[in-house]
């Protein structure tokens, strides 16, 4: 979900918040920060996707950072 603030959007959060997998209790934003933490990725979506015999999987969309942009940054 977003908000409109100011003439800018803003992610204030998801509208089915825990993906349920077999009973267990998965919250997307806890795996895209665990996805976003590697050096090469430059955002992440976690979703479910329904599976009939857990109810769901976790999948990521991910978006990996320009090997271009890595070039060009400076190296100390």
């Amino acid at each position: 979900m977003v908000e409109l603030r100011d003439g800018r959007y803003y992610f204030v959060g998801r509208r089915g918040g825990i993906i349920n997998i077999g009973g267990l209790k998965v919250h997307p934003e806890e795996v895209e920060a665990a996805i976003n933490r590697h050096p090469s990725v430059r955002m992440s979506l976690v979703k479910a996707r329904r599976r009939p015999i857990t109810g769901a999987i976790v999948v990521a969309d991910v978006v990996i950072k320009s090997p271009l942009a890595e070039a060009a940054r400076p190296t100390r």
